[in-house]
This record gives C-alpha cells, sequence and structure tokens, in this order.
C-alpha cells in the first residue's frame, strides 16, 4: 500500500507539471491553472512580507494625499488599576517607554515568591503610558511588549493571554509575534489561527500559516502551501520533515534534533512533539512546561510542572498543594514522596484528638522537604492558617515552637500571644520585630526609630547577622553607603520617578538576595521609601524566614 506521504508528493509534483504545460500555448485565453502559474513563483504579499519596519509615507494618486497615522500608544493597557497595589496612574507617565521596557527586561525572576507575586501584579497594571518613543521599532508598544515578554520567562502565560487580548493584537504587527509564541505555548490556536487565515497582511511565518491551514482541516490548501514555500525556499530542509509530519502523522521521517528541535522556539518544539520528539523537562524553561499541566499528562508530570510554575510565581500555591492529593503515590522519592508527606499531613490535621508530636513530625518533615524544593513560603500560604489555628499553646520542645512561629510568620498570618512570649532569644527574633512592630522611613537617616533602638538594645551586636543588620536598616530607610546604586534612587526618589524607582527596587531585591547583601539593601529601603511598607514586610519577612529554614533544615 503506497503510504499517504509518497501521494502527497505525487499530488504536488502534478500540480507543477500541470503548471508547466499550461504555458505551451501563448495563444489559448488565462485559465485559473495559468494564473496560479505565474503566481506560484510570485505569491501574494501576505506570503512573503519581510521584516523591514514600516516607515512613514506620503502618496499622492488622484488627488488623494495619504499620510499613516501616528502610532497609539497601549503602554498604559493592563488588567487591574495600580491603585490596587497602592500605585497611582501617573507611575510611568514620565519615563521614557524604551527606558523601563529595558528595566523590566532585566528584572530576574527571583526565588522569592513574594517579590515574583508583586512583580506580576506590577506586570498587569492599568496604568497612564509613559512618554512614546518615536524612535523606537516598537514605538507605543515598547513598555506593554517587555511586560508580555516578562510575564511569558514567568510562565504566567494564562495572565500574558489575558493581557494581549485586551491590547487587540489581531490588528497590531507589533504584537503578533508575542501573540504567536503564547499561542503556540499554550496550545491555544484557535484565536490566532483564525487571525491569520482572515488577514491578508498579517506577518506570519509560512510555517505558521501552514500549520492554521491544516489546523481549519483544508489538507490541500496546507499541502500546496508546504510545496509552494519549499519551492522559493521560505521552507528550510530542517523545517520541512517537520511540517510533513505534522500534514501527515504516517509519514514518520527522521529529524536530526540538533538542528531543528533544540532551537527551543514553541512553534518549533510544538512540531518536534508532534514527531515524537521530546526535550526532556528539566532542560525546557518554565513556560515550556505549560501544555503538561493537562489533565491528559501523567500526574507526575502534571506535579513536576506545577511546581515550576509556583516557584515562579506564575501559579496559585493551593493548586498545586491539591495536585499532591489526588491519589495515593505509586513510587517513592522525589514528587511521590512530597505527595506523601502532604497527604499525610492532612490526615493528621483532620484527626479530632491527634497526637501533638505526630503532627508535629509530621509537619517538620513537610518543612525539610519544601524548604529543600524552594516551595515553603508557598506551603505555608496554603498552611500557615490552618497551622496558627491548630497550635493555641506552645509546644514543650524550643525547636518546635521556633518552627511553628516561624513558618506563622512566613505565611502573613498574625502571631498570638503564646508565640510571641515563647520566642525569647530565637534567630527570627529579627522576623517577628518587623511583623509585629510600626516600621517606615524616617527622614533624618542618621535617626533610628525608636522601636527599633529598643530591639537592638535587647540583642547583643554578635547575635545579629549581616543579614539581619541590613533589613533592619532598611526597613527605617536607610541606604547602604557608598553605593553608586543607591545614589541612582535618592536622585530619582528627588524627582518622583516613582516607576522607575520601583523597578530598580525589585531588581536590586533579586540579584541581591543571590549575591549581594548590600545590593539587597539597596533594594528594600527603595520600597520602604515608596511607602510600600506591606510589600517590603512580605519580602523581608520571606528573606529572614527562609534563611533560617535553609540553616536550619537539617536539624527539622
Amino acid at each position: 500500500m503506497i503510504k499517504k506521504s509518497v501521494l502527497f508528493f505525487v499530488y504536488v509534483g502534478l500540480i507543477f507539471e500541470v503548471l508547466a504545460l499550461s504555458h505551451v500555448s501563448a495563444s489559448e485565453p488565462m485559465s485559473a491553472i495559468d494564473w496560479l502559474a505565474e503566481k506560484i513563483n510570485d505569491p501574494p504579499d501576505f506570503y512573503t512580507l519581510s521584516n523591514e519596519k514600516l516607515e512613514d509615507f506620503e502618496k499622492v494618486g488622484n488627488g488623494i494625499k495619504i499620510n499613516q497615522l501616528p502610532g497609539i500608544s497601549k503602554n498604559s493597557i493592563g488588567i487591574f488599576g495600580g491603585t490596587r497595589l497602592g500605585l497611582p496612574y501617573s507611575i510611568w507617565s514620565n519615563e521614557s517607554e524604551t527606558l523601563i521596557a529595558s528595566k523590566v527586561e532585566k528584572i530576574p525572576v527571583s526565588r522569592l515568591f513574594y517579590l515574583n507575586r508583586f512583580l506580576k501584579r506590577i506586570l498587569l497594571v492599568e496604568a497612564d503610558p509613559p512618554i512614546t518613543d518615536q524612535d523606537s521599532e516598537y514605538s507605543g508598544r515598547d513598555f506593554l511588549r517587555a511586560r508580555l515578554l516578562k510575564l511569558i520567562t514567568m510562565g504566567a502565560l494564562d495572565d500574558a493571554e489575558a493581557l494581549i487580548e485586551t491590547s487587540q493584537p489581531s490588528s497590531d504587527p507589533a504584537l503578533v509575534d508575542i501573540w504567536t509564541d503564547i499561542a503556540f505555548l499554550t496550545r491555544r490556536l484557535d484565536g490566532f489561527c483564525n487571525m491569520v487565515l482572515q488577514s491578508h497582511n498579517v506577518q506570519v511565518l509560512p510555517s505558521h500559516r501552514i500549520i492554521c491551514l491544516a489546523r481549519s482541516g483544508d489538507w490541500n490548501a496546507a499541502a500546496l502551501a508546504l510545496a509552494t514555500y519549499s519551492s522559493i525556499g521560505e521552507i528550510n530542509d530542517t523545517l520541512e520533515p517537520l511540517l510533513i509530519n505534522y500534514l501527515d502523522h504516517e509519514a514518520e521521517l527522521k529529524v536530526e534534533r540538533k538542528k531543528s528541535c533544540e532551537l527551543r522556539t514553541p512553534a518549533l518544539l510544538y512540531l518536534c512533539e508532534i514527531s515524537g520528539i521530546r526535550t526532556p523537562d528539566h532542560e525546557l524553561s518554565v513556560k515550556f512546561l505549560y501544555s503538561n499541566l493537562g489533565r491528559t499528562n501523567s500526574l507526575r508530570k502534571r506535579i513536576a510542572a506545577s511546581e515550576r510554575f509556583v516557584q515562579s510565581g506564575a501559579m496559585d500555591p493551593y493548586t498545586l498543594f491539591s495536585t499532591y492529593k489526588i491519589k495515593q503515590p505509586s513510587a517513592s522519592g522525589g514528587i511521590w514522596e512530597r505527595a506523601r508527606i502532604i497527604q499525610e499531613l492532612d490526615k493528621n490535621f483532620n484527626i479530632q484528638e491527634s497526637n501533638q508530636t505526630i503532627l508535629l513530625q509530621s509537619l517538620s518533615l513537610a518543612v525539610s522537604e519544601f524548604t529543600n524544593r524552594n516551595l515553603l513560603t508557598q506551603f505555608t500560604e496554603v498552611y500557615g492558617q490552618k497551622i496558627r489555628e491548630h497550635f493555641k499553646t506552645e509546644t514543650t520542645s524550643t525547636r518546635f515552637n521556633e518552627m511553628l512561629v516561624g513558618l506563622i510568620l512566613l505565611s502573613g498570618e498574625n502571631l498570638d500571644g503564646w508565640a510571641l512570649d515563647s520566642i525569647k532569644s530565637s534567630k527570627i527574633n529579627s522576623a517577628i520585630y518587623l511583623a509585629t512592630e510600626k516600621i517606615g522611613w524616617i527622614v533624618d537617616e542618621g535617626k533610628r526609630n525608636e522601636t527599633l533602638i529598643a530591639y537592638l538594645n535587647s540583642r547583643k551586636e554578635d547575635q545579629l547577622t549581616l543579614l539581619e543588620k541590613i533589613v533592619l536598616e532598611a526597613s527605617v530607610g536607610k541606604f547602604p553607603d557608598s553605593r553608586k546604586s543607591a545614589d541612582d534612587i535618592k536622585i530619582a526618589l528627588s524627582e518622583q520617578r516613582i516607576g522607575l524607582v520601583l523597578l530598580e527596587a525589585l531588581s536590586h531585591i533579586s540579584y541581591g538576595e543571590n549575591a549581594d547583601l548590600l545590593e539587597l539593601q539597596v533594594g528594600l529601603t527603595s520600597l520602604v521609601r515608596l511607602g510600600l511598607l506591606e510589600e517590603f514586610k512580605f519580602i523581608a519577612t520571606e528573606i529572614l524566614i527562609t534563611d533560617y529554614f535553609r540553616n536550619s533544615v537539617d536539624y527539622y
């Protein structure tokens, strides 16, 4: 039996043979075949659009003067107003769109859950647009594009999709490339493909048009498009077999992975999966794992992907911890160990007359496991309230008391009296201080808040780690000495450039938390100076408490 793939090439070959024969007689009237023969090497413009920037133009014809309208800024588009975060609508209005776009681009995804969550919310804020840069390739879109790309990097694809749909990408060539990536990453291609097939002026790659034709059910048009593009050199040799396999699953043409599937672009990885070539998940950034979240995947894949998305701040932690409980673990170690720990912990919480010692031991296992996986903050987000409500009094163990207080603090829950009274000289006293005392910027940097002075007097200097000192100084708005980054932010603050300072603060915290504690202080102090005290408390507490548990994890 002749394979469908062979028939495909026979079909295409016959088309080209007919096209060639149609030119034998020039005297005959032009038929549809003749027209196609002329156009086959000169396809419509929408097939071969260049990547050149559209220039302003002025044409005069038949007495009509045509001018291209200047681009309208879409940089203000958002999902919710900045007032929800305590930010004014004018937060970006006195900044250049290219400047703040570059600042967004440079913010790394942090290992701090609260910082990532705050960043994601900022990226979704609706506010007055920044100053449009007419010389920019994406004038009026630069800031929006930077926000979308950062959301994609974080794996927040649902948020990115909602944001770009608000911007009407089908009518905006400056956003089509990002919409393309979102569509292929989420596998939600219907809206994108409708736009591709309905608009002859949209710029997409030939491979994208072929995929959309095939998805619409027009196999013949997709096959002819593939043959046409191949004949004019628009489809390279590495991409062609992937597209043939996409159109004909029985073709099973070999694909050299190093030349194509390792390029790591959304559309190419999509085609590679169709050809049965998968890149190991651990080699992929979080954005490429979105399809693993679907219910048709194995539970192991779903949990592994969910952990990555929760770490980056893209997913609600409740989703992950619900997934752990779907069914009994089918193996041991790794993912299954975390699933087993959560199921056991839930069982111990739900027993009315539960043995406190057994519950604390179960909780200790969870702390150790999720600290090692950088998921402790997310764990407390889900279990913090339950821990606070379950333990109304202190335990007989200082170790367990410190653990419970640390978890409650990390979750953002209020501390009960027993918690405050039971910890007298703990390593987490600084976090307790930040959570319970009034903090804020003291105008005179040399003057310390009275409550801070009292707290410092209650502890010996050698009891404070460098990290604690930095966080405590930041709580009263003190920048580190002799830091150019601090001087630059002071100038920006004096000029009321709130948006710029905010983006710089997030960058400094993210970089500093991993490498440079003085840069961390610059970032935290900037939040205090901006009056974002709640955000400061959450982030600073996470820094202190997770540091405590990382250094004590073997103990638990």
